[in-house]
């Protein structure tokens, strides 16, 4: 009886193993913001065109796509030091911090202001909380603005594929003679 009160034991592997994620998460976002801050100081004011190509030269000088570069610069833009600590501070459910994939969901809340900047603290924070995933937090930045959240693609099957799972289970079940019992 009182071993079934008893808490099972944490796995010291798997949270070592989780710990040392967690690590190279939050050392991987330090990074693109710190790649992205050089690159915006090597821009300066420059043209579009001139943006562009810092851009490219500094994504090819770290060996990473125009996009992730383009998206690190706009994460050392918008995000200083203190929020970027917040961010790396933060914790899903699961111990891991948010992941490079939440980056460009996150840059698309306007962070001009400091009530701005709260909102998004407060959309992150909250996204920790619940541990959702990128996808989910940004439908909920979406539905935040008033919008409707994008589809991720793709015929709408599920029920229709689970409806017709369920008429064909109950016909097999009638044929083998086993109905389920009533209670």
């Amino acid at each position: 009886m009182a071993s079934q009160n008893r808490q099972p034991r944490p796995d010291p592997v798997a949270s070592t193993a989780l710990q040392a994620k967690a690590e190279r998460t939050v050392a991987k976002m330090q990074w693109y913001y710190r790649i992205g801050q050089e690159a915006n100081v090597a821009a300066g004011r420059a043209t579009a065109a001139k943006s562009r190509a810092t851009t490219a030269r500094w994504a090819k000088k770290y060996r990473i796509n125009h996009h992730s570069m383009g998206l690190a610069r706009a994460f050392a833009r918008q995000y200083d030091e203190g929020e970027l600590a917040d961010l790396c501070s933060l914790r899903k459910k699961n111990g891991l911090p948010f992941h490079s994939g939440f980056l460009p969901f996150l840059l698309t809340i306007p962070c001009k202001t400091a009530k701005e900047k709260a909102a998004r603290s407060r959309v992150q924070r909250e996204a920790a909380k619940k541990g959702r995933s990128d996808y989910e937090t940004y439908c909920q930045i979406r539905r935040k603005r008033g919008q409707e959240p994008k589809s991720s693609g793709g015929r709408r099957l599920a029920w229709l594929g689970l409806r017709e799972f369920i008429r064909n289970t109950t016909n097999w079940v009638g044929r083998c003679g086993c109905r389920p019992r009533r209670s």
